[in-house]
């Protein structure tokens, strides 16, 4: 297992950056998985009905958005580094900041970097920072995920 015994090999990182573009179906499936009822996240028409111009995707979809379009999911960001993938790697928190609602049919370009690392006895926290814009380059979201990392 890992501990990141030196920090620099890791704080900076940067991922490789990339596109990715919302379908309607992927909106309407993780609204459907995560319980959304609000019929912007399924219909157009819907969306319409509350000012946005496409349909909307529900705001957490954010976190596939960033690791998808990054490049580098969380194994790609650490890649060769020692880690137990199976038993000691477990998401710890997801933050984000909205610039503008998340429509469908839209493409996001996303960059990314291990931000921070922490180090404690048992485990190490890695911060992993996204920004994405819009196809006019105007800033989309950021988000942050922290992930824990057993020894």
């Amino acid at each position: 297992m890992m501990s990141v015994d030196n920090v620099e090999d890791v704080v900076g990182r940067q991922f490789p950056g990339g596109e990715f573009t919302v379908e309607r179906w992927m909106a309407y499936l993780w609204a459907d998985a995560t319980r959304n009822d609000d019929d912007a996240f399924r219909h157009e028409e819907a969306a319409k009905e509350v000012g946005a111009d496409a349909q909307l995707v529900p705001p957490e979809f954010g976190m596939h958005i960033a690791m998808e379009g990054s490049g580098a999911g969380i194994e790609g960001a650490l890649e060769g580094l020692d880690i137990d993938w199976e038993s000691g790697v477990f998401h710890g928190e997801q933050s984000f900041t909205f610039h503008q609602p998340l429509v469908v049919g839209e493409t996001y370009s996303v960059t990314g970097e291990v931000a921070d690392v922490e180090q404690k006895e048992k485990f190490d926290i890695l911060s992993l920072d996204y920004e994405a814009t819009d196809t006019q380059g105007n800033p989309a979201f950021r988000t942050q995920t922290r992930i824990i990392i057993t020894h």
